[in-house]
């Protein structure tokens, strides 16, 4: 069994950051440790200059993934706001995009996707905590879960 010991230090946001949550039309958190300050201006450029975003992305080791609810690719130094991960422990929460967070769609704003995360998660609480592969109300749940995110990224259907 290994040991792992992370250690943050935690400072004021700076100036950019401070300007990039208004931006985001969101009050900045109080204090921060990702990222050195020196990079934080990459997230006052543009959200259409999608090139520069994927080659600062690579090239500082964030990830480039699509968005887990429009499917916009977006980069960690770019990420907004969160929602609730239902494959994870409570609280636990997954990056969205910038264009979702100032749709409202994050965790933050009340969201719809909350409510029906959290009652998914009692009406199929039968006894363990993790999924397992074997159980029927574990795929179930699932996919009730996949339906609702389905539904959040689509309200049309």
């Amino acid at each position: 069994m290994s040991r792992h010991v992370l250690r943050l230090k935690m400072r004021s946001p700076s100036r950019v950051e401070r300007l990039w949550y208004r931006y985001l039309h969101m009050s900045p958190p109080i204090a921060t440790s990702g990222g050195r300050r020196s990079e934080a201006w990459a997230r006052l450029v543009p959200y259409r200059w999608r090139a520069f975003h994927r080659r600062y992305a690579t090239k500082h080791h964030y990830f480039w993934l699509p968005c887990i609810l429009c499917n916009r690719p977006f980069g960690g130094h770019e990420s907004g706001d969160s929602i609730p991960d239902p494959t994870g422990p409570t609280g636990a929460g997954v990056c969205i995009c910038s264009q979702c967070t100032r749709e409202g769609r994050g965790w933050r704003a009340p969201s719809p996707l909350e409510a029906i995360v959290d009652t998914i998660r009692d009406l199929y609480e039968h006894g363990h905590d993790e999924p397992m592969l074997d159980c029927e109300a574990c795929k179930e749940a699932d996919a009730e879960m996949r339906a609702a995110f389905a539904a959040y990224k689509d309200p049309e259907t």
